[in-house]
């Protein structure tokens, strides 16, 4: 028989650099807080994010999003087509607000595992932000 398991995930700890590097512009965005929201109920590999941030200059609607876990990038997206599918659309030289983001994990994570789920965003003159990283952990299974 086999059996699978919906892992139910916490969010243990928030680290974050709350600033740009110290060469960074004024002018590159900033991650000013990163929200666990949920674990799709459908696929427990599916983990729901909102991102806060500040972009002075309001390019950031031309720019990247890098998804990064145990700091591997997992994806980058497109930051047009993410403004885009948020309900409502949000404006593509938006200088601060938030926008929800799934993350797909490649695999199972152990009961009482732990991994770092990172956000870096990208503006449309390349400036990056800080890195905001979520550490999570499995708190346990439930057979389905």
């Amino acid at each position: 028989m086999i059996r699978k398991f919906a892992y139910s995930l916490v969010p243990v700890l928030l680290l974050g650099a709350w600033g740009c590097d110290s060469g960074a512009s004024e002018s590159a965005p900033v991650i000013t807080e990163v929200n666990y929201l949920e674990q799709s109920p459908q696929n427990p590999l599916s983990l729901r994010y909102e991102v806060i941030f500040t972009d002075s200059d309001g390019d950031l609607g031309s720019g990247q999003l890098l998804l990064l876990v145990n700091d591997k990038q997992v994806a980058n997206e497109s930051l047009d087509k993410v403004f885009a599918a948020q309900f409502p659309v949000l404006s593509s030289t938006v200088t601060a607000s938030s926008f929800r983001i799934n993350v797909l994990l490649s695999q199972e994570v152990e009961s009482g595992g732990r991994f770092d789920v990172g956000f870096v965003l990208f503006d449309g003159q390349q400036q990056s932000s800080n890195t905001f990283t979520v550490v999570m952990q499995s708190i346990g299974s439930r057979g389905n």
